[in-house]
């Protein structure tokens, strides 16, 4: 006899409260795609220089990314994203308000870029540590699925060219809308109910934490190579999206909201990609896949 396939339990109420938290931030997220390099592209065309802001965007994921995941193991998840979200939101309020004032230049965007990346690394580490404590185990792959859909719709596919289109009505305009969009995204995830910091068994030292939990990364025989081939995966990809900007403007002359529509081609490839991914994994394993 075939085996009956099992209904897919419901996701519930608590995890659509985080996906619309993180739609909306990631939307955020798309539009400063979009706009933030046409704003840099505006004070200079040197490739270096508008490179030098996807550099100061990640380098923060390398030198605070296993301290932000011990911090978050510390501290209440929801709690967390909804500060860091908060603290984005002043961020993109403040350059407006220098764009508006005719203060902004590359300086601006450089400490803005490090302090966003700085940020994105909690926000992040928060919100997948969260997950877990949201849906049941069974429910992992494709609450993931759906966490890593909205993420490429609101970063490429409609954030990108939304950001580009209302950078051509006024440079200051997406910010004020990234700003207001935190905020949003930060009372959304308050209305999760309950509490959603760890259980510790033992009072530890941060210091102690980093040492285990990198150890124990350095052991895995799965993640520490896992991490090998996203990194390089990221160094292949950033080397590209440093200089995208100049690429589209000025060897493809592409006006601002081309540039847009040109992220959001690679935004939809990638929500293709999410949605088929628990497919695939039914069908090749996670490995194989």
């Amino acid at each position: 006899m075939n085996r009956v396939p099992e209904a897919p339990q419901p996701l519930g109420g608590k995890f659509w409260r985080l996906f619309t938290s993180s739609g909306i931030s990631n939307l955020a997220d798309g539009i400063a795609i979009g706009a933030v390099p046409l704003l840099a592209a505006t004070m200079t065309r040197d490739p270096v220089v508008i490179s030098g802001l996807v550099t100061l965007q990640f380098l923060p994921w390398l030198l605070f990314a296993a301290l932000a995941g011990a911090l978050v193991d510390r501290w209440d998840r929801k709690v967390t994203m909804a500060a860091t979200n908060l603290v984005r939101a002043s961020l993109f309020a403040t350059v407006a308000l220098l764009v508006i004032l005719g203060r902004a230049n590359l300086t601006v965007l450089y400490v803005g870029a490090f302090l966003l990346g700085t940020a994105e690394t909690v926000y992040d580490s928060a919100a997948r540590a969260l997950l877990p404590q949201v849906v049941s185990r069974a429910n992992l792959e494709r609450g993931n699925a759906l966490l890593f859909t909205v993420e490429s719709v609101g970063n490429r596919f409609a954030g990108a060219p939304l950001g580009a289109w209302l950078f051509v009505f006024a440079a200051a305009l997406p910010l004020w809308v990234d700003s207001a969009a935190y905020v949003l995204a930060a009372l959304v995830i308050l209305t999760l109910s309950g509490r959603y910091r760890p259980e510790r068994t033992e009072t530890t030292t941060l210091s102690a934490d980093l040492r285990e939990g990198l150890g124990w990364l350095r052991r895995h025989s799965m993640l520490f190579p896992l991490m090998l081939t996203t990194g390089g995966e990221v160094i292949a990809y950033s080397m590209t999206s440093g200089v995208f900007v100049l690429y589209a403007l000025d060897s493809l002359g592409l006006p601002e909201t081309g540039y847009g529509l040109l992220l959001a081609t690679g935004g939809f490839a990638a929500i293709v990609g999410s949605l088929i991914s628990p497919w695939l994994v039914d069908r090749l394993s996670r490995t194989v896949a």
